[in-house]
């Protein structure tokens, strides 16, 4: 980690500054301390570079020293750390291409029969997997381990819309395995086990063990509401907790829908109607109108009328 040495980096602006105290000008001299601050902020900055630190901050900073004698070993920690972030960076945003990826196949999944353009499932599903890998390839070639357990979900979720629930068991089930080194939950208190569940649940309804997945389900989805981490999602990320848990009781229904089971409709439109309550709370300014969500309760609630 980079020692702070804040006189120094910021000893050309405050040598500046020292000149120009005999000055009547004030202005002058406050914009000379203006950016003494604003160098000495940078500097700070830096020793935590992470996704939201400012590229051009980086890159100024390292200007800076690369240019002070005997400060080397400091440019290559800071070089070598904003690598990492850039490698967080990359793999985040190959994470959004294959999700959106899903959204495609999603918007078809929830089309009528009549209505659905295979072709464009089919080309989707494949750009959506091709992202995957590609993510997959970039975490193992830079050893990125923080984000294992996230991969693996990413390619439980391929498997699903490949209709493949074993193998999109055993890659949830490796997820889960290492979620704690998930940077959302390591750093964020995220409980993405939570999602994780959520998803294996259905992958086990999927592979035709009704009676275990119908119990996973419930308990999944009371956890939601009744445990710590649930309702701390809540209060900390609404949107996130409306997605995840709705996503529970349309999964459900979807599969026994699609396995051609028995069940009680009526009760399965009562739980839909509660995740519709969900994703339209009342007197809350969100990040997200839910539209996804409330699309694939629209398709199920035309299949179960």
């Amino acid at each position: 980690m980079v020692k702070p040495n804040c006189r120094t980096h910021a000893r050309p602006q405050f040598s500046t500054c020292q000149r120009s105290c005999h000055k009547v000008d004030t202005q002058e001299r406050n914009q000379f301390l203006i950016e003494i601050v604003d160098s000495i902020q940078i500097h700070k900055s830096m020793l935590n570079i992470s996704l939201q630190t400012n590229p051009k901050d980086i890159l100024k900073e390292i200007s800076v020293l690369r240019e002070e004698k005997g400060r080397e070993e400091d440019v290559a920690k800071v070089i070598e750390k904003a690598l990492r972030a850039g490698h967080d960076w990359e793999v985040n945003l190959l994470f959004e291409k294959a999700l959106n990826y899903q959204h495609m196949v999603m918007n078809e999944d929830a089309k009528n029969e009549n209505d659905k353009d295979l072709v464009a499932r089919k080309t989707s599903l494949l750009n959506m997997e091709e992202t995957i890998l590609e993510a997959k390839f970039y975490i193992e070639k830079y050893k990125l381990m923080q984000w294992k357990s996230r991969i693996h979900r990413f390619l439980g979720r391929l498997y699903d819309y490949k209709n493949e629930s074993k193998k999109a068991i055993a890659e949830y089930e490796k997820a889960l395995t290492f979620v704690n080194e998930d940077p959302d939950y390591a750093e964020k208190k995220i409980p993405r086990n939570l999602e994780l569940e959520a998803f294996l649940a259905y992958s086990t309804l999927q592979s035709g063990d009704m009676e275990r997945g119908l119990e996973m389900s419930r308990r999944t989805y009371e956890k939601f509401n009744k445990t710590v981490e649930g309702k701390r999602l809540k209060k900390k990320d609404y949107v996130t907790w409306a997605i995840w848990k709705s996503g529970v009781s349309i999964r459900t229904i979807k599969a026994l829908l699609e396995q051609s089971v028995e069940f009680d409709k009526k009760v399965m439109l009562n739980w839909l109607n509660e995740a519709e309550k969900d994703l339209n709370p009342i007197n809350k300014k969100l990040w997200s109108d839910f539209s996804y969500r409330k699309n694939e309760i629209n398709s199920i609630k035309l299949k179960l009328i």
